[in-house]
């Protein structure tokens, strides 16, 4: 519960300092930068605009590690989640 909670706590800083964290993939994939934080009804969504735009729901299956000193976010591989172009 710490860990979601931690998680939780981070999301909100990437939320106040957009656009500035790297995104990565577990397999070290760069995926850009955070561009924006989407609000919906169900879950934020985070915005990557270049280099290839990229939606990614803020859940915690997904989500794996918010670093806020390090300003990355890490997530599982889009494919895992996602059907890639």
């Amino acid at each position: 519960m710490f860990k979601l909670l931690e998680l939780c706590a981070n999301h909100r800083e990437v939320t106040n300092l957009c656009p500035w964290s790297l995104q990565y993939d577990t397999n070290g994939k760069d995926l850009g930068k955070i561009y924006d934080v989407l609000q919906t009804p169900n879950n934020d969504v985070y915005w990557i605009e270049k280099p290839k735009q990229l939606l990614i729901p803020v859940l915690r299956d997904i989500v794996l590690d918010v670093n806020i000193d390090e300003k990355k976010v890490l997530i599982r591989p889009v494919g895992e989640w996602q059907d890639e172009d």
